[in-house]
């Protein structure tokens, strides 16, 4: 199975470490990766924008770069997906449908006709609507 073209910009800020001295290495990174091999060029930070590539076809060091990249996606922080803030029970949404004070609508008996008036076809209305409505008829 043939895998894609693998393209890597970016910074890398290491230091080299040789008994007494330390250097640092900041450059400016350029990986691509494919089946035929890896290159890897390296860019100064400041001035010229022309890489010096190091590459290499060996099979060898194509996987280990691979695994190298792989190491480095899995050590990458994934961002935090935001989990939602509890809901007092005084702010939190009624659920759709008829009020939890009401009753079956006087006018259409609950059958939620469309064309209730009362109701407007939901079949039932608050207590204090429907008591109005039969003071009204009677």
């Amino acid at each position: 199975m043939a895998r894609k073209r693998t393209e890597i910009t970016g910074h890398a800020f290491l230091h080299r470490q040789d008994g007494q001295r330390s250097l640092p290495l900041n450059t400016g990174v350029d990986l691509t990766m494919d089946d035929d091999g890896v290159e890897w060029g390296v860019l100064p930070l400041v001035g010229s924008r022309e890489a010096e590539p190091v590459a290499s076809e060996s099979v060898h060091v194509t996987r280990y770069m691979r695994r190298v990249v792989d190491a480095m996606e899995r050590a990458t922080p994934r961002p935090v997906r935001a989990v939602p803030k509890p809901v007092s029970a005084k702010k939190r949404p009624r659920p759709a449908g008829p009020p939890p004070t009401a009753e079956l609508c006087p006018a259409c008996a609950g059958e939620a006709f469309p064309g209730c008036q009362l109701c407007a076809g939901v079949g039932a209305v608050p207590h204090e609507r429907a008591r109005e409505w039969r003071r009204r008829m009677g």
